[in-house]
C-alpha cells in the first residue's frame, strides 16, 4: 500500500507470470482517483448540452447521470495510465513492452482495479 499524507492512495501486488514477464494488480481506492474523476466530469459539464439549462450551467450531477458511461470511458482513459506509471515508479519495474491491460473496473464510490501483464528484462 502506497500512504501519501495519511492517504491510501494504491495497493499494488506483483506476481511473475514467466521468466520475463510480470503482472501487476492495481487497487486504488476512490478519494486517490476523485481528482481525476472530477476532472473528467468538469469537461464534461463545460461541454454538455441539456434541456432546460444554459450551454455549460447544467449541475454536476446531472452530468453525471445523464452521462455516466461515457464519463466512466474517459476517466479510464485517463486514469488507468496514470496509476500504471505510478505503480511502476512504486515497485521499480522497468518495462520492456506492456503485453495487455486488463479487468479495468471503475466505480466512483469504490476506486479503480485493472490488471497490466508487461514484459520486462
Amino acid at each position: 500500500m502506497l500512504l501519501v499524507k495519511g492517504h491510501l492512495v494504491m495497493e499494488v501486488t506483483v506476481e511473475n507470470a514467466g521468466p520475463c514477464r510480470k503482472v501487476m494488480h492495481v487497487n486504488a481506492p476512490a478519494d486517490a482517483i476523485a481528482p481525476g474523476y472530477s476532472e473528467v466530469v468538469s469537461a464534461f459539464t463545460n461541454v454538455a448540452k441539456v434541456p432546460g439549462f444554459r450551454h455549460g450551467k447544467a449541475p454536476a450531477k446531472i452530468i453525471e447521470k445523464r452521462y455516466s458511461d461515457k464519463i466512466a470511458e474517459e476517466a479510464k482513459e485517463r486514469l488507468v495510465p496514470e496509476f500504471y506509471r505510478k505503480a511502476l515508479e512504486k515497485e521499480g519495474i522497468v518495462p520492456i513492452a506492456i503485453v495487455k491491460v486488463d479487468d479495468v473496473s471503475l466505480k466512483k464510490e469504490v476506486g479503480l482495479e485493472f490488471n497490466v501483464t508487461i514484459d520486462v528484462a
